[in-house]
């Protein structure tokens, strides 16, 4: 075949391939162009689903079902009660510490009157012994002025308890309720006490 009669030939050739080459992009276009046609079909609901979805969030505390706004409300109701107790027992809390307070109070008071009542009763103590043992006092000087009278002993004869002894009770010597020591001296002497003011008046 020569080149004349080959020529057609490679034209018609060469136009199926330009003409293949066109289908084929002619098709992508189509596609292209159906796809885009679907995605713009698809916008408005997109667009119309992202609003839903801001109004949604926006209200999303207002649009409850019923059950949410019982839950809500019983929710609540539990908060409130239990702001109540925590009050009540902060009320309590402070009532308590008062009332501890004033029983320490109290029991400061008793334990300082307790103080002073021991001491008014030592010092009770004290001074009736001091009176009891002047008393005694007086009972050993009568005794030996008796014993210096019946004995014809004189002014500055030194008295001893198995002397007088016999004047007291049971022939007992008298002893000291504070513990303290006698010492009988002359019978012109006053007898005295070992502990300080235990003694007769001049």
């Amino acid at each position: 075949m020569n080149v004349k009669n080959a020529f057609p030939w490679i034209f018609v050739l060469a136009l199926a391939a330009v003409a293949g080459l066109l289908f084929t992009s002619s098709k992508n276009k189509e596609t292209e162009l159906a796809q885009l046609r679907q995605e713009n079909a698809e916008l408005p609901e997109l667009r119309a689903l992202a609003e839903a979805a801001k109004k949604a969030s926006a209200n999303q505390g207002e649009e409850m079902t019923p059950k949410e706004r019982e839950e809500l409300v019983r929710l609540r109701n539990e908060v409130g009660g239990l702001r109540r107790e925590k009050q009540q027992l902060m009320t309590q809390v402070q009532q308590a510490q008062k009332t501890q307070a004033n029983q320490k109070a109290q029991q400061a008071d008793l334990v300082q009157q307790n103080q002073q009542l021991a001491q008014l009763t030592r010092e009770q103590q004290v001074n009736q012994a001091k009176d009891a043992c002047i008393n005694n006092l007086r009972q050993i000087d009568g005794a030996k002025q008796q014993w210096a009278l019946e004995a014809k002993q004189p002014a500055d004869a030194l008295v001893v308890p198995l002397q007088i002894s016999r004047y007291f009770k049971n022939g007992t010597m008298l002893a000291c309720p504070g513990g303290g020591v006698y010492n009988l001296n002359t019978v012109s002497t006053a007898p005295a006490c070992s502990i300080p003011g235990h003694s007769l008046a001049p």
